[in-house]
């Protein structure tokens, strides 16, 4: 039997511990639920987008309950919601926010909750988003550097799409491995492809870099780049300064020429440029069994004053630098003696060869086309369509430009891999009457074959676009001549 003084105590007891389990219960909150988003509102329509190559943007629409107090973020590398253990902030702006120094090219998972105005907290919702390293992806590739005369040719091969990004070029003196710093202005031709770098400085060493700048989210960004060195020097333009060429001299003036090697023949590399004398274009009559001689424009009979004669050539480049010269804008004054050399007839052609050297006959010329891939069927066919090599042929300066790819004047920088490096000398029109003229300068040669056709006609070739055209020409024309070594 317990005494009334047991009693007392074990009342005590019980008083002083409900007392302090209703301390210890006021002093400490209960911890916030997690809620299903229905219970009072989540947020909605949230979206993720690419910003920057690290960077991602996240927007939602926040919910319009009354007890809605502010977004928290989390986030973790993976793709489940367990991943996203990262607390990044809370916000309680309507739209959005910026999630910064992310790592490139990593898959991430975002969690959002809901908290309100007591602090509870919905479940949440996830959104996965990879990041990508756009700037260093959007790199050109395969760059190559072609020194030439106080400047340097840029190529390389574009990206796909080329409507979202645009191209920065930077170049220093010296060779150097930190990244060049001035920063050129130079328009990209042909094709988004090719860049000429002007005034530069012959026998001195530049490195230069390719940067690409793209719209990533909201922010222009710049990648890396690629870089490269160069250095240009003193050259011939005409020739192709990757091959090896050969020369003769001609005893009957002095004049010296290049040669070259194509397969088993040896051509001269370039235009005749004997004159023993010289007549206006419209001197044709009685010249099919005598020969003339002509100078492009030039129409008079001194030879002195034809080898100093100069015409203005128009929407022609001698320079490289892409700018359009089709709507003849451009003018480049041309001494025609030196630069495309004599116009001869036919009479004239066949018998001013030097010692040692003959014009070739129409099976020669078609020996050469099919060495340079033209097939043996369209070797012998006459006209134009006999497969497209003219490119191969023409020298890389001198040519009227053009958009169309296979065409002589679209990229010069492709052109005259064989190392013949024709130029665009023109004609002086044929027939026998007084009439004459001179035309087709700046975008077509001719020249002459051995190889008759009929009583007043002699094969030849015209290199133009991306055609070599086997035709007629009349023995009064005026052609260009290439004589190949006995």
């Amino acid at each position: 039997m317990k005494t009334k003084n047991g009693l007392s105590k074990l009342m005590l007891i019980t008083v002083v511990i409900s007392l302090l389990s209703m301390f210890t219960s006021c002093g400490k909150d209960e911890e916030p639920k997690l809620q299903s988003s229905s219970e009072f509102g989540g947020i909605s329509d949230l979206q993720v987008a690419q910003v920057k190559s690290a960077s991602l943007w996240l927007s939602w629409d926040n919910p319009q309950t009354d007890n809605f107090d502010h977004v928290e973020i989390y986030y973790g590398k993976g793709s489940s919601a367990a991943d996203a253990t990262t607390f990044y902030t809370s916000t309680g702006d309507d739209g959005g926010t910026y999630i910064e120094h992310l790592v490139a090219d990593t898959q991430y998972v975002f969690l959002l909750r809901t908290v309100d105005t007591e602090g509870n907290k919905t479940t949440g919702i996830t959104i996965i988003a990879t990041t990508t390293d756009f700037a260093n992806k959007m790199n050109i590739s395969n760059l190559k550097v072609i020194p030439r005369n106080g400047r340097v040719i840029l190529i390389w091969t574009p990206l796909e799409d080329k409507s979202n990004y645009m191209l920065t070029f930077y170049y220093n003196e010296g060779k150097t491995a930190t990244e060049p710093t001035t920063e050129l202005s130079l328009p990209v031709i042909f094709g988004d492809s090719l860049v000429v770098v002007p005034e530069l400085t012959n026998d001195k060493e530049y490195v230069f870099a390719v940067k690409t700048q793209t719209i990533i989210g909201f922010d222009l960004e710049e990648s890396k780049g690629v870089m490269i060195t160069a250095t240009p020097r003193e050259m011939n333009e005409v020739l192709n300064p990757d091959l090896n060429y050969g020369s003769f001299t001609d005893a009957r003036d002095g004049e010296v020429y290049k040669t070259i090697q194509i397969g088993n023949q040896t051509w001269m590399a370039e235009n005749l440029r004997y004159l023993p004398s010289v007549y206006p274009s419209t001197e044709g009559v009685g010249s099919n069994d005598e020969s003339r001689y002509y100078v492009y424009g030039y129409e008079g009979s001194e030879i002195a004053a034809a080898k100093k004669h100069t015409e203005e050539v128009r929407g022609v480049d001698w320079n490289g630098d892409g700018i359009e010269y089709q709507n003849g804008s451009n003018k480049m004054t041309v001494n025609c003696y030196e630069t495309y050399g004599v116009l001869y007839n036919k009479h004239a052609a066949l018998n001013a060869c030097p010692s040692g050297w003959h014009l070739p006959s129409d099976a020669e010329w078609k020996t050469l086309e099919m060495q340079l891939g033209m097939s043996a069927s369209d070797a012998n066919k006459h006209g134009q369509d006999r497969g497209k090599i003219a490119k191969k042929l023409a020298a890389q300066i001198g040519w009227m430009e053009t958009n169309a790819k296979e065409h002589i004047g679209y990229n010069f920088y492709a052109n005259n891999s064989s190392g013949f490096s024709a130029l665009p000398g023109g004609s002086r029109h044929g027939g026998y009457s007084s009439h004459g003229g001179f035309g087709e300068i700046g975008y077509e040669a001719f020249y002459w074959t051995s190889t008759k056709e009929a009583a007043y006609t002699y094969y030849s070739r015209s290199i133009i676009g991306s055609d070599v055209i086997k035709q007629s020409s009349n023995n009064a024309s005026g052609l260009s001549v290439r004589y190949i070594k006995d």
